[in-house]
């Protein structure tokens, strides 16, 4: 079958020599265009795929760590100002909590 860079340098020949609107797999822009030889690389390479992949998943993992952190902080405040506040059904039913969360200590 040929090595892998040896595929993607008969894809990017065959992709500079076809045509537009002939040859195999016709493509909308010009077969020139070297964004087709790049990703035929990033097809071809498990690594480049692997490490792509994984840091765009630390990314995400971190994206969402950050985000609920914040959520979670935000929503503690809120619910500490509205005990202070005390109003009289969100007051006794935080301290309903509060008091289930003593008990179990």
């Amino acid at each position: 079958m040929g090595s892998i860079k040896s595929r993607i340098r008969r894809f990017c020949r065959k992709l500079h020599k076809t045509r537009e609107g002939k040859g195999p797999g016709v493509v909308k822009t010009a077969p020139i265009d070297p964004e087709y030889c790049e990703y035929a690389r990033y097809l071809y390479s498990p690594r480049r795929m692997i490490m792509s992949n994984f840091v765009a998943g630390l990314a995400r993992g971190v994206g969402m760590a950050v985000g609920f952190s914040l959520l979670g902080a935000f929503v503690v405040y809120l619910l500490q100002q509205l005990a202070y506040k005390n109003i009289p059904v969100i007051g006794d039913f935080l301290a309903k909590i509060i008091e289930a969360v003593q008990a179990r200590k």
